[in-house]
């Protein structure tokens, strides 16, 4: 829902969610890019 109709509806508490919703996406593309590279390390390090 964008800010005008949050507004309109005196509902601003949920602009809040986009903003916490970006760190939670953030942390959960770095766990898996975390456990690629180190599924990869492992690979390479045990061949």
């Amino acid at each position: 829902m964008s800010s005008s109709p949050c507004r309109a509806m005196n509902l601003e508490f949920l602009l809040v969610i986009p903003r916490c919703f970006i760190f939670v996406a953030l942390a959960a593309w770095l766990a898996a890019f975390t456990g690629m590279v180190r599924a990869l390390a492992g690979r390479a390090l045990s061949s």
